[in-house]
């Protein structure tokens, strides 16, 4: 099973395939006779099913605290001494503060009070992240297509690939695809549904997830409620999609990585001729790969500089969901972020 996990000292957020724990496990079996007699198949041993946790670890416990925290802060709660069922550790809660204060929800780590951006992020039933993104959104005259790349990127995985149909799924997905990266390609997708008039049989020829985008939509629909609430004016950037991308990075400026130098191109142009794929560096000093269901893996030269959105760890690391971008936009869209960076 995935599990999400985040890491304090790094500020990584990861995708872990982790086994899952007994109950887990019993409470997969107890799907098979909910309606009729059934029977349940383990593909591991009684041993190594007796050696697993009996429980997951809860997520509080494991999860990024920012949405928690700034709900407690919000309510007028510190954040330090609220009695929680499963207290995660300090170092968590003072991670999680110290991204608040990044993003301008609060005015410090010590005795912290919401700005007034902060009580306009909690209006939002999304993680501060993506509430900034909104909130920065009109800056960049891109409200309309952040509300929809949001919204998407709040749902699950919105392509579906079936092994026996590999190839031509990949093909069809060849007319949604951006040079940019993931993000517009998740946006063309989500433009083209909306515009589709029998939405069903255009996700089935399209390899989509009918299910998913239809969330999707009700998620925006949310989405721009509040952001009517907030008077925000609701305009789009048209086809410049580097104001978008920027828009993206002013919430998202914890997931940039950089090129290493010497695998497949440098950190300052990524142009070298190497032939393995590109490994990159994130802002937190951990080294991943683009995943290879990223439009963006195998391009020559690759990306100096790419947003991501998850950090997923298997047996190796990669990037999901990519865009490049330039290097120089981090210090002009997160100035204090981009110093602590370059001070690591």
């Amino acid at each position: 099973m995935c599990v999400r996990t985040w890491c304090t000292s790094t500020g990584a957020e990861r995708l872990a395939v982790r086994p899952c724990s007994q109950a887990a496990g019993w409470q997969r079996a107890g799907r098979a006779g909910r309606t009729a007699a059934g029977a349940a198949y383990r593909l591991y041993t009684a041993r190594d099913f007796a050696a697993r946790p009996e429980h997951n670890v809860p997520e509080i416990v494991r999860c990024p605290l920012t949405s928690s925290m700034l709900m407690l802060i919000a309510t007028e709660m510190d954040p330090g001494t609220f009695p929680l069922l499963d207290t995660p550790p300090r170092e968590s809660i003072q991670a999680s503060l110290l991204l608040l204060k990044e993003l301008g929800a609060i005015d410090s780590e010590n005795n912290p009070k919401l700005t007034i951006l902060g009580r306009k992020m909690t209006a939002f039933p999304i993680d501060p992240k993506y509430s900034k993104v909104l909130l920065c959104a009109p800056e960049y005259n891109c409200l309309e297509e952040a509300l929809s790349l949001v919204a998407v990127m709040s749902s699950e995985n919105v392509f579906y690939t079936p092994l026996h149909k590999r190839e031509e799924a990949l093909k069809v997905k060849q007319k949604f695809i951006s040079p940019l990266g993931d993000h517009i390609t998740l946006l063309n997708v989500y433009k083209a549904f909306c515009k589709a008039p029998l939405k069903k049989q255009w996700c089935k020829e399209n390899y989509l997830n009918h299910k998913n985008l239809s969330y999707a939509c009700e998620v925006r629909s949310q989405l721009l409620s509040v952001c009517q609430r907030l008077n925000l004016p609701v305009t789009s950037c048209g086809t410049v999609m580097d104001q978008l991308l920027k828009c993206l990075l002013s919430g998202l400026f914890t997931n940039c990585a950089w090129a290493r130098s010497g695998a497949g191109g440098g950190a300052g142009g990524a142009g070298g001729a190497g032939s393995g794929p590109a490994r990159y560096v994130t802002g937190a000093g951990a080294a991943a790969a683009l995943h290879p269901a990223s439009v963006l893996h195998g391009a020559r030269p690759p990306p100096a500089a790419v947003l991501y959105t998850e950090l997923l760890h298997t047996r190796r690391a990669y990037l999901v969901t990519v865009s490049a971008v330039q290097p120089h936009w981090l210090q002009q869209v997160a100035p204090e972020y981009a110093r602590r960076c370059r001070n690591r």
